[in-house]
């Protein structure tokens, strides 16, 4: 990947992290095979034709969607909840269609399905919204699409983003006004940090602010949805950049597990 000028379009990143269980199968680990994930997500991702280590930046064939920056794992065999994966790109200026939420969230998780046996319980990503150059068509497409979903498989979950101060009074009446995935009011959450990584420093101040959310199922492609359907609302009231996170918090009917329970 070549040296990237701060203004240029792909010096923007994107993230996505997973965070939850692994048990790795025993052929992985008795095999011995020098794997990782950015190796697997490098792979993959070239099956699908959403990224190439072929060409260099402005070369790449029209099906490119990012090229790769940076990749981490923690696949500790503890039982506990780790950052599993986190997989870092540099979104290439979308064509018409929205940032690539879905083709990198189906990426992280099929890598880790591939190694072992997963229970994830959250997701996790940053996201330059206005490099979205026109509304995608995941939120309209998903709502068909997770209308067939088995209605036993409804979750009860929370989804959470960094909402610009200057603005969070009119993101908020925007999202309780109706919308695909019928978020209410919504409340604050607990701050932990800026909000901002280094290479959005210069954004204005941020404040948490999390929504009650029931999904259709608890799916990669699911949670991958209703980021992409609170995106599009974010990059309509001029959001530029935000971090949103979906976490798991039980069949819906039960009582919600409280954030970092098992």
């Amino acid at each position: 990947m070549p040296d990237l000028e701060p203004d240029e379009p792909l010096a923007e990143v994107m993230t996505c992290e997973v965070f939850g269980t692994l048990r790795l199968h025993p052929w992985f680990t008795e095999t011995g095979l020098e794997e990782d994930f950015y190796s697997l997500a490098v792979k993959r991702a070239q099956a699908y034709g959403w990224t190439t280590t072929l060409h260099s930046a402005g070369t790449e064939p029209d099906s490119i969607r990012w090229h790769h920056a940076e990749a981490a794992q923690d696949w500790s065999q503890d039982g506990q909840i780790r950052r599993l994966a986190a997989l870092e790109i540099y979104p290439v200026a979308p064509r018409g269609q929205a940032l690539p939420i879905l083709p990198v969230t189906q990426i992280v998780t099929d890598c880790l399905d591939r190694v072992g046996k997963t229970r994830l319980t959250s997701y996790r990503y940053r996201l330059p919204v206005h490099l979205a150059a026109d509304p995608g068509t995941d939120a309209a497409d998903g709502d068909a699409w997770f209308a067939l979903s088995p209605p036993a498989a409804a979750v009860q979950a929370e989804i959470t983003a960094e909402l610009p101060l200057s603005a969070q009074d009119k993101i908020v009446d925007s999202l309780s006004g109706g919308n695909v995935l019928n978020l209410g009011q919504g409340h604050p959450a607990p701050q932990a940090g800026s909000g901002h990584p280094p290479e959005y420093a210069d954004e204005p101040a941020t404040r948490p602010w999390t929504w009650p959310l029931r999904l259709p199922e608890w799916s990669p492609s699911a949670v991958a949805w209703a980021t992409a359907a609170l995106c599009d609302v974010l990059r309509e009231t001029y959001v530029r950049y935000t971090a949103i996170r979906v976490d798991h918090r039980g069949p819906c009917g039960s009582t919600p597990r409280a954030p970092g329970e098992s």
